[in-house]
């Protein structure tokens, strides 16, 4: 059961492979490769994706390569993108992270029945769930433990369908499998209700065999608890905190007080993560 986080000491243990002389074979890889953009290539971007694939050069390379994909042929992001511009989407509560982790892995929390569809869009709420995907990509037990989704699917209705096309669940399909820099280690469907089905039917068809054994459908909390300890969970899933008390709030002042573009997060000028830490 997953109830304290454990610190992986992969850095360590990778001493003895120079985690230097791989920084830098990953950034000759880089910059040796035909990108249609300049990427970044600092020692601290290059890292974060060299422990998400545990140091394997390919795989990091292959993770960085479809990152930029993803930013540049899916998202499709507005230019001057910045968190303010989503604010009703922060500021619902419907996406965010818990204060506590899970063997070390962050946890997501989604609740459908705290987005409203009609005030806010799809993708306003994808865009708000990605500058936080990117603020907890820089932590480094995340990029060495991954993430743990939870989805409370509770009060998801037709409204909610309505809002939401096949793109956009390819669009997700692609950033659970590559399109960020985070593992998923498990996804958490709670309480699916029959209009949920079509759609999860389908991203379940297109994402790859590996990613779809690590998706759980719980009808009952008492399942999910099997995989999470309820103490570190809100009390909308059974857990023993109030909302105020289970999810990590200063995450989310911090990205909006930063306020800083999307682009400066990958802008290969940016000196350091636009997120500013």
């Amino acid at each position: 059961m997953c109830c304290k986080s454990e610190i992986l000491e992969a850095d360590f243990e990778c001493t003895n492979l120079n985690l230097q002389a791989l920084v830098e074979t990953l950034r000759k890889k880089v910059l040796d490769s035909l990108f249609n953009y300049e990427p970044r290539t600092d020692d601290d971007f290059l890292l974060k994706f060299l422990r998400v694939r545990n140091y394997n050069i390919e795989k990091a390379f292959k993770n960085l390569e479809k990152y930029y994909w993803n930013i540049f042929n899916n998202l499709k992001l507005p230019k001057n993108l910045v968190p303010s511009d989503v604010f009703a989407a922060f500021n619902s509560g419907a996406a965010t992270f818990l204060r506590q982790r899970c063997l070390g892995r962050r946890i997501l929390m989604l609740q459908a029945k705290l987005w409203d569809p009609k005030q806010i869009s799809f993708k306003e709420m994808q865009h708000s769930l990605i500058f936080q995907a990117e603020y907890v990509s820089t932590e480094l037990m995340t990029q060495e433990n991954g993430v743990i989704a939870i989805c409370d699917m509770t009060g998801f209705s037709i409204s909610h369908v309505y809002k939401i096309n096949l793109m956009d669940i390819k669009r997700v399909a692609i950033l659970c499998q590559g399109g960020l820099v985070t593992k998923l280690g498990e996804a958490h469907i709670v309480n699916p209700p029959l209009v949920l089905w079509p759609l999860l039917n389908f991203i379940l068809r297109i994402i790859s065999e590996k990613l779809r054994n690590r998706f759980r459908i719980h009808y009952s909390l008492n399942t999910l608890h099997e995989y999470v300890d309820p103490s570190i969970l809100p009390k909308c899933v059974g857990g023993e905190l109030e909302h105020i008390d289970a999810v990590d709030t200063n995450l989310v002042q911090h990205i909006l007080e930063k306020d800083i573009p999307f682009k400066e997060i990958w802008n290969p000028n940016s000196k350091k993560s636009g997120l500013g830490i």
